[in-house]
């Protein structure tokens, strides 16, 4: 079997690369903030023998004034979440390649993506829109990657994601 490129797939790996640059920099700021401050710590602290508190602690504050202004929990956020959804994409993608029959596909899929008995108790359209994302990605993978086998792979796609928001999931 041809596997051919597909752009959902590309764009959450574009995500992903862009959430984990953008951790990279944060960091990266936050020890560029540690080393500014380092000395200036280390030298307010025993000046001449003495502890000069009231610049160590002004010291302090501005570092820590800057440190929260990178705000690197926020991005640690966006990045397990570009991380997750990656990860479910490619399961899902890699369950339709790896299973030639559909309902396999299905079946694998929704154990991936929902938790224990939670797929059965979905509505049909969940139900659909998973079946449909196994058709189009097999027809778009298989037979002709045209934009109407993008589409429904899209849509289908979408239509899960919205459905594991509705369940308070982050994807």
């Amino acid at each position: 079997m041809h596997i051919r490129r597909h752009h959902l797939i590309e764009e959450a790996k574009a995500e992903l690369d862009v959430a984990y640059e953008e951790v990279r920099r944060a960091e990266n700021r936050l020890v560029a903030i540690d080393m500014e401050y380092g000395d200036r710590i280390v030298d307010a602290q025993h000046q001449n023998g003495e502890l000069l508190s009231d610049a160590l602690d002004t010291l302090l504050a501005e570092r820590d004034m800057k440190k929260a202004k990178v705000d690197v929990v926020a991005l640690y956020h966006l990045e397990k979440a570009a991380i997750e959804r990656f990860s479910i994409l490619t399961a899902a993608f890699s369950s339709v390649c790896m299973y030639a029959d559909d309902e396999d596909a299905v079946k694998r899929i929704a154990r991936y993506v929902f938790r224990p008995k939670e797929f059965e108790e979905m509505p049909k359209s969940v139900h659909k829109a998973v079946r449909d994302f196994v058709r189009g990605l097999r027809s778009y993978t298989t037979e002709d990657a045209s934009p109407d086998n993008d589409r429904l792979v899209r849509e289908a796609w979408d239509h899960i994601e919205a459905t594991l928001r509705g369940l308070g999931r982050t994807i």
